[in-house]
């Protein structure tokens, strides 16, 4: 990983690496493709996941899109 900090917040499951079609506890609530999420617990129950490109740490780019890869 990129930084401390990201390896923190995966440790954490604040931000997870997960391919999208797995994502079956939740939301994806942004149009943003990667595999790399933010978790938020919902009050009720089940996550709301907010995909990212960018380390929110140190801004370097982490998902495969970011990094010019496309499958």
């Amino acid at each position: 990983m990129c930084c401390n900090d990201l390896e923190q917040a995966l440790q954490n499951e604040i931000i997870i690496i997960m391919d999208k079609s797995y994502l079956e506890d939740g939301r994806v609530m942004n149009m943003i493709d990667s595999q790399f999420y933010f978790r938020r617990e919902k009050e009720n129950s089940g996550y709301e996941y907010y995909g990212i490109n960018y380390c929110p740490f140190c801004g370097m780019a982490i998902s495969f899109v970011a990094q010019g890869f496309s499958g």
